[in-house]
């Protein structure tokens, strides 16, 4: 049995600790309920036709289990479930001390609020809301100044399709670090950014025949924009992002999008 030590002192960190317990508990916990579930259907009539799929399997390579599916895909859906939930958590561990510096600065009060709007190649259109958290993090270099931030995003996806010619309509929840650096130069108030998050996509988006084939996914992006107004209050940016789960699971075509942003710092 696993145990998580609650450290008193940091509330912060010992909620992220439990928050991340109920997360493998849960991912391990589905795993076992859909095995659970799976052994006690009952057998269907078994045909002659079952009886040549049964000789036919018995004649894969060495590897294969007699009834199992690319050689145990089950297994190796679980093993990708459990990597994808260690990946996320080592993320989130990561950014977690410099978002908790902010905190203590900022006392959880939002610093850029922004809108967003993206379309892709095909059919797919984006409608983003969102807020920024400022770190309290600063390094300088010879090229520039590099800073960060934490994003939390809400969007809608819709999608034109062609089966029966209505809308496909999914919703984007994403939490992404990023990394900005300003020039030293009279470009001073350009920037450029990159960064990696974490997104729930649901339900499974799909666009013709194309097919998310999980829920949570990564998002990664790279952006250039400019700040202007009084006290460089305001920006605009334009964005390249990219949605998949990394080849955690089959089918994995992802998807692109160019992306226009204005964002606003109170």
């Amino acid at each position: 049995m696993l145990a998580f030590k609650y450290e008193a002192p940091d509330t912060r960190r010992g909620l992220l600790d439990w928050l991340l317990a109920l997360g493998f508990y849960a991912a391990i916990a589905r795993d076992h309920d859909v095995a659970v579930a799976a052994d006690s259907r009952p057998a269907p009539p078994r045909t002659i036709d079952d009886e040549y799929n049964k000789i036919i399997r018995t004649q894969q390579p060495i590897g294969f289990a007699e009834g199992s599916e690319m050689g145990g895909a089950a297994g190796i859906g679980r093993f990708r479930r459990f990597f994808g939930v260690l990946l996320a958590a080592a993320l989130l561990r990561w950014a977690a001390p410099l978002a908790a510096q902010e905190r203590e600065a900022t006392g959880w009060k939002s610093a850029v609020m922004f809108v967003q709007s993206g379309v892709t190649q095909g059919q797919t259109r984006s409608y983003t809301i969102g807020a920024t958290w400022q770190w309290n993090w600063r390094r300088d270099y010879s090229f520039g100044t590099a800073a960060g931030y934490s994003e939390v995003a809400v969007g809608r996806w819709i999608t034109d399709n062609n089966r029966d010619g209505g809308r496909d309509w999914v919703t984007q929840i994403g939490i992404t670090p990023v990394i900005r650096v300003h020039p030293h130069s009279q470009f001073a108030d350009w920037f450029v950014e990159g960064g990696i998050g974490l997104n729930l996509i649901r339900p499974f988006y799909r666009a013709d025949e194309r097919r998310f084939s999980t829920e949570f996914n990564f998002g990664d992006h790279l952006g250039i924009g400019r700040e202007f107004g009084r006290y460089a209050r305001q920006e605009v940016s334009l964005r390249l992002q990219h949605f998949s789960n990394a080849g955690l699971k089959e089918p994995n075509p992802g998807e692109n999008f160019l992306q226009i942003r204005y964002s606003s710092r109170y």
